[in-house]
């Protein structure tokens, strides 16, 4: 990724989802990623199914979307 070899430091910064911290199940989960001086740069989410994430948490098969600031798709990893 270019975009990432521009940048010395990077930090990733999980989002909270007030959803699950109402109710305790799981959600698709959300990150922001910044540099240095705090400025984000990338944003990733997951793509999984409700039951997998309840049922198997970390475990679980996910797909990792990252795009841009400006919502294009840089990078979807299987994880």
């Amino acid at each position: 990724m270019t975009i990432l070899s521009q940048h010395s430091v990077l930090t990733v910064f999980q989002q909270a989802e007030p959803l699950q911290i109402i109710t305790g199940l799981e959600t698709a989960t959300r990150y922001r990623i910044v540099d240095k001086s705090g400025e984000p740069i990338l944003f990733a989410y997951e793509d999984s199914g409700f039951m997998s994430r309840q049922f198997l948490a970390g475990r679980r098969p996910m797909m990792i979307n990252v795009v841009d600031r400006e919502g294009t798709q840089v990078l979807k990893q299987p994880v």
